[in-house]
């Protein structure tokens, strides 16, 4: 979770690590949900943003973000690009010999 705290710094902090039963976007939406309501983090109100890598979770009508904006329309949606940037930057260094060579030492 990434929020700003009373000095209006910007922290990020891992809320809860759970297994979800499956990828489905209903099911992550009842994790999300559980999680939640066990730390007292009113996201209808306080939910701003929210990004993903996995499909299941952005899935236009059935993913996680849309169960999350049909609660609150405010939790706007932004793509995770640094995932795509991240596969780009490796595959141009593995296809040069320089840039394998300096990150290997």
């Amino acid at each position: 979770m990434r929020y700003v705290n009373e000095q209006g710094n910007i922290e990020e902090r891992l809320v809860a690590l759970v297994t979800a039963p499956d990828s489905i976007g209903c099911r992550l939406f009842e994790v999300f949900c559980n999680i939640t309501e066990k730390y007292g983090i009113d996201w209808k109100k306080r939910l701003c943003a929210q990004a993903y890598d996995g499909a299941a979770m952005q899935g236009k009508y059935s993913g996680l973000k849309t169960f999350i904006q049909n609660e609150n329309p405010n939790a706007l949606y932004v793509w995770r690009s640094a995932h795509l940037l991240n596969l780009v930057i490796v595959d141009t260094c593995d296809c040069c010999i320089v840039t394998q060579v300096f990150w290997r030492y």
